[in-house]
């Protein structure tokens, strides 16, 4: 698809991931996109709260931001650098529902390099759905929270280690666990940190392992 194409193209013209490099060029065309997808998304699925959670269920990799706190932090669950030195290389989310219980399953991993290896640090806990005002667009937001329990990560001695619980209060996990979806297909998910398009995290969705 063209969504698809551009993001690709995304990930050819950034020199790191995740858009932790973006320029101001790359980011007008990704909020300009951003704005127009969910305008489309929205007029097609009619009325919002009709929106099938499901649809998030699976794996799914950060491509690019345009997010200046992430920006700044240069990590999500990171920013504490409890991998001192670690430079980000991906972020991949699950989102899942428990069969019998049917609990909203999360976790996510953060991979960062350092020197010849890779380090990551693991996030734990539960999802929902849910809907808000904005304010700004006089609309109703659909709202995703992760609820985040515990985070661990790798030590160079090849142990894994509990993160401090403060970590969870960080304003970076706060600003990253309250977000709006602004669109999601098949392959893509947007979403929003704030009322408008500008700061924003795009997805691909990773391909089934058994498939």
């Amino acid at each position: 698809s063209e969504l698809q194409a551009r993001v690709k193209n995304l990930e050819e013209v950034e020199t790191r991931p995740c858009g932790l490099d973006g320029k101001e060029e790359t980011d007008a065309g990704v909020t300009k996109l951003t704005a127009e997808l969910e305008q489309i998304w929205r007029d097609k699925m009619g009325d919002i709260a009709e929106f099938d959670e499901r649809e998030l269920i699976g794996d799914w990799e950060l491509v690019y931001s345009t997010s200046a706190k992430y920006r700044r932090w240069q990590a999500v669950l990171n920013a504490e650098k409890f991998i001192k030195g670690g430079v980000v290389d991906g972020l991949v989310q699950n989102f899942a529902i428990d069969p019998i219980t049917q609990a909203k399953e999360y976790d996510m991993e953060e991979l960062f390099l350092r020197e010849d290896e890779e380090l990551g640090m693991r996030a734990f806990g539960s999802w929902s759905v849910g809907l808000s005002s904005n304010v700004v667009t006089g609309d109703d937001d659909l709202v995703l929270k992760l609820q985040l329990s515990s985070i661990e990560y790798d030590t160079e001695e090849d142990d894994v280690e509990p993160a401090e619980k403060k970590l969870l209060d960080s304003q970076m996990v706060r600003t990253f666990c309250y977000s709006f979806i602004a669109y999601v297909d098949s392959d893509i998910r947007i979403m929003r940190t704030g009322l408008s398009s500008q700061s924003v995290f795009i997805y691909q969705r990773m391909a089934d392992k058994a498939s």
